[in-house]
């Protein structure tokens, strides 16, 4: 994950990080030698100064960890085909890069599909499509590589992800409705 960061949000993680460990250093090695009490009569400070900076460390992963939002304009589904028919199979093609599922469309009728899906991602991934009826994955894909499923898909919703342990969370997570 920390390779799909930007230059800004790395370095805001690894100062908030940095002043984490510093703390955790100074008040177990420097402080105890200068005041062998330590934190003695202060321990309402010590702990409320280890709260805030454990507050501010999930905070800074949160805002510094959260992907930035595509400018990408929203296109209606009828303009977009879901799938392209290719004799008696419709293909549906998928592709998957950190974190996220690129769908042709979100909305398709129910069809036997042909699902290619292309890891253009920098890590390893895979597609698990469940729905009514289907529970179906591919194996995992390496950077650049493909897979592919048959499956039928009848009216309903499906759920698109990846099982990668933590993909799923990051946003490699859709829906496709079939109706």
């Amino acid at each position: 994950m920390l390779a799909a960061l930007s230059n800004a949000h790395k370095l805001g993680l690894a100062l908030v990080g940095g002043t984490f460990i510093l703390f955790a250093l100074v008040s177990s090695f420097l402080l105890p030698r200068r005041d062998p009490n330590f934190p003695g009569r202060n321990l309402f400070w010590f702990v409320a100064a280890a709260v805030g900076l454990f507050a501010a460390m999930l905070t800074a992963v949160f805002v510094f960890g959260k992907e930035p939002a595509e400018g990408h304009a929203a296109q209606p589904a009828a303009k977009k085909p879901a799938a392209h028919v290719g004799g008696s199979l419709a293909r549906l093609a998928i592709s998957e890069t950190e974190f996220k599922i690129q769908l042709p469309a979100t909305k398709m009728a129910p069809a036997t599909v042909d699902v290619q899906v292309t890891n253009k991602g920098k890590t390893v991934h895979n597609l698990v499509i469940k729905g009514p009826g289907v529970s179906k994955s591919t194996k995992d894909l390496n950077p650049g590589g493909q897979g592919s499923l048959q499956v039928k898909l009848k009216a309903g919703t499906y759920e698109l992800y990846c099982s990668i342990p933590g993909h799923k969370e990051l946003g490699m997570d859709a829906k496709l409705q079939v109706s």
